[in-house]
């Protein structure tokens, strides 16, 4: 769960600060600018909190006394300062976009994260409906610091009246296996009934990084970039807009949240991380019992790292490990030195022949020193691919409609195995009953 202050309005007991709050309210509202709702916060805490609409003009209230902790050595909740509202009204359905900004009060800001609604982020295409009575149904924000301790306020009111968008494009991230932080992404879009005809001609997307593309169809790869990393989680806003042949379009979004393990390994071990993935994603092994993969290896710190060790260690199927011996690095890299948010390469084998029967993999134990003296250190696994399905070790496929598109696929492949991605691929190219 993913990271990554203005202030507004602020929220306090008291009659002295009771007047403040209904002066600077009066203010704000004469003035036509924003308004804001009460934001009730747990435990009882005292907190600022404010709502603002499109481009809102950012009231900063003055400074309130910090919050006693319940406990003794217990965290601080987060303050909550603004919470952003994209459009007054929306129809059933219709994404509003809920952009919450926070600080905390005991210097843990990189450890922020939120969820709004049910989806993970700071800034979140929100869908609302109505209930049975015709009222929106409540909706939370809660924003979480260190220890996970948390305040929770109500996504403030708009109006969600009784009407369904012309169309909606649902926009999905799935994970690709062994990638740290690259996805395949989908936009599906779906029209309503009594809408015009919609034929889509090409997609835009917006990765929330920086990047974009181009696509006629509504898949794509994308791989976040991996830099250096400054707080416990990262958000990104993915944005796709699908333009039809008449020059119409629809917009759909969704909000991606990562769990940043370089950071944690920083600040709780004090440890640099050396992360690595390879090429080809799954290790197969050629005739002569041969393992080989290229890495790419890098870290989140923001100083470069020298890599001056490198240690075979043998993995068995018993989940047992033992040094092996060190292996000479001028063998392993052209380079040493990794730079802040680069990466070098490093071509690695596993030698089935050269090993007992029961090893698993061979893991290659990195070690090295950043340029500040910080230990850095990676464990980069090269794997024996696991035996080929049979009829002895796999089990049947008993559904037909399954069983035909596997049929299909080897057929369309030619290949006597096919994996779900080789499905997934094909069903999306429409080949596949």
């Amino acid at each position: 769960m993913t990271a990554p202050a203005e202030r507004k309005l602020v929220w306090t007991v008291g009659l002295v600060a009771a007047a403040v709050i209904l002066i600077v309210l009066a203010l704000s509202l004469s003035r036509g600018r924003s308004r804001a709702a009460p934001s009730p916060l747990t435990d009882g805490e005292v907190a600022r909190s404010a709502v603002s609409r499109a481009a809102p003009t950012v009231v900063r209230p003055a400074e309130q006394p910090r919050p006693p902790s319940t406990e003794a050595g217990k965290p601080l909740p987060p303050v909550i300062d603004e919470i952003l509202i994209e459009k007054e009204e929306v129809c059933e359905g219709e994404e509003n976009l809920i952009t919450v900004k926070a600080h905390t009060l005991d210097g843990a800001d990189s450890l922020l994260h939120g969820v709004i609604g049910s989806e993970r982020g700071m800034s979140v295409p929100l869908k609302t409906y109505l209930d049975a009575r015709g009222q929106p149904r409540h909706q939370y924000i809660t924003v979480f610091g260190n220890r996970n301790v948390s305040t929770r306020v109500e996504v403030p009111p708009y109006r969600v009246k009784q009407c369904a968008p012309d169309r909606v494009v649902y926009v999905a991230a799935q994970a690709r296996a062994n990638r740290i932080h690259e996805f395949e992404l989908t936009a599906k879009l779906v029209d309503n009934a009594k809408a015009k005809p919609f034929k889509p001609r090409q997609y835009l997307w917006d990765f929330g990084d920086g990047d974009s593309e181009v696509t006629a169809g509504g898949y794509t790869i994308h791989a976040y970039r991996h830099g250096v990393q400054k707080s416990l989680y990262s958000n990104y806003l993915l944005r796709v807009e699908v333009v039809a042949e008449s020059g119409e379009s629809a917009v759909g979004r969704t909000s991606l949240q990562f769990y940043n393990l370089g950071y944690e390994h920083l600040i709780k071990f004090g440890t640099v991380a050396l992360v690595a993935q390879g090429t080809p994603r799954f290790p197969s092994m050629d005739e002569r019992g041969m393992v080989q993969q290229k890495f790419e290896i890098w870290h989140a710190y923001d100083q470069p790292v020298e890599i001056q060790k490198v240690t075979l260690v043998r993995h068995d199927d018993g989940g047992r490990r033992t040094d092996d011996k060190q292996v000479d690095l001028a063998r392993l890299f052209n380079e040493t030195e990794i730079p802040p948010g680069k990466s070098i390469e490093a071509d690695l084998s596993f030698d089935s022949k050269e090993y007992p029967e029961n090893l698993l993999a061979l893991v290659y134990r990195v070690e090295g020193t950043s340029a500040d003296g910080r230990k850095a250190i990676g464990e980069i696994s090269v794997m024996k691919p696991p035996p080929r399905p049979t009829r002895e070790n796999s089990k049947a496929i008993t559904d037909p409609k399954m069983l035909a598109k596997v049929q299909k696929a080897l057929e369309l492949l030619g290949q006597d195995t096919v994996t779900q991605e080789d499905l997934s691929r094909l069903e999306r190219e429409g080949k596949l009953p």
